[in-house]
């Protein structure tokens, strides 16, 4: 059953300021410099490809696309959609689930299997609705296949029970995203449970905790502190998500108080201070703009007119870390815990912003 809201088809609409343009142009060009001749993008830092980063260069060059209608963008997301679907592998720890390696499986991957998966599963699922129909049907079958299998085996058992609560969200975005391309009543239902818990995890502040109950997992305390760093990210994908499905009408309350909570935690400038960060140890900083692009999503796609000038504010924050490689740094020269390319891959939150 859902509301009156009607999912989100097409992705795109083309609505990109000049200043975001280049931005997003420059990632992708930093993300085609990193594909080498063997279809991997080598993190500098890291030494490995990060898979649910590089899908995110799918929908910076949809976007683009969009934008401009420039065949090279289609093509290098078509290109990218070939090396995620080609790491689509059953993963015996979960139970011969097929998700997109390395995951976890990879400590300097520095991410999970729920995080990657709804990456990759959004990100190809984004191509399909911008351009299925331009895509040949080797092409098309293959992502097809990919999502499906990663949606029924790994996603839809998996969103609703991840105790972290920026983790479940990231899953449930990608198997929303996947919702508005299959009529999947399953992948729906598990969406709404997930966005659901979460949200029901919202404090009276408009706040989240980084997780609920730390004792269960044998966390420190305070870990159920709560995290400026992952609040924007939690709200643009609990939104992103209900808007896939048509659900977002009924939650549109607590969207809000957390919209709100997140106006009290930026200056006016579109600055984010880390003063209340419960992850205070990612930053050797005072503030940081990585969280940006998802920031100025979460105020825009708000629908308060009041809003905007903020979200205008905070992309510009986020425009502005690209750097001269197309890369991201979110705390200029200062180190922190999340690699440059991990902060690239996040502007594909800046073209949905826009849009």
């Amino acid at each position: 059953m859902t509301d009156t809201t009607a999912p989100v088809a097409p992705p795109f609409g083309g609505r990109l300021t000049g200043r975001a343009r280049w931005a997003l142009d420059a990632v992708s060009e930093g993300f085609e410099r990193l594909l080498g001749p063997d279809g991997y993008a080598r993190c500098p830092e890291h030494g490995l490809d990060h898979t649910g980063k590089t899908a995110r260069a799918i929908v910076i060059n949809c976007a683009l696309h969009a934008a401009g209608g420039e065949a090279r963008y289609l093509e290098r997301a078509v290109r990218i959609a070939r090396l995620v679907t080609g790491r689509l592998g059953q993963d015996p720890d979960a139970g011969g689930a097929w998700i997109f390696f390395p995951g976890l499986h990879l400590p300097a991957n520095i991410s999970t299997n729920i995080i990657d998966n709804g990456e990759c599963v959004d990100a190809l699922a984004t191509l399909l609705r911008h351009a299925g129909d331009q895509l040949d049907q080797i092409d098309r079958s293959r992502i097809e296949d990919a999502i499906r299998r990663c949606c029924d085996s790994y996603l839809v058992a998996n969103v609703a029970t991840k105790p972290v609560i920026n983790q479940r969200l990231w899953g449930a975005m990608g198997l929303a995203s996947a919702a508005a391309c299959f009529d999947e009543p399953r992948w729906v239902e598990a969406v709404l449970a997930a966005v659901e818990r979460s949200l029901g995890e919202l404090r009276a502040d408009g706040s989240l905790p980084y997780v609920t109950d730390p004792d269960d997992l044998g966390e420190h305390a305070g870990s159920a502190d709560l995290t400026v760093y992952y609040h924007g990210r939690c709200l643009a994908f609990a939104r992103f998500a209900l808007q896939a499905i048509g659900h977002v009408a009924r939650h549109e309350g607590d969207l809000r108080r957390a919209a709100d909570f997140l106006v009290t935690v930026l200056r006016p400038d579109g600055v984010k201070p880390l003063g209340l960060e419960g992850k205070r140890w990612f930053w050797d900083a005072d503030s940081e703009s990585g969280s940006a692009a998802y920031d100025a999503y979460a105020l825009a796609a708000d629908g308060r007119a009041e809003l905007l000038d903020l979200a205008g504010r905070v992309a510009a924050r986020a425009e502005q870390a690209v750097g001269p490689d197309g890369l991201v740094g979110a705390t200029a020269d200062a180190p922190s815990f999340v690699c440059r390319v991990f902060h690239a891959a996040d502007l594909a939150w800046l073209a949905r912003a826009h849009d």
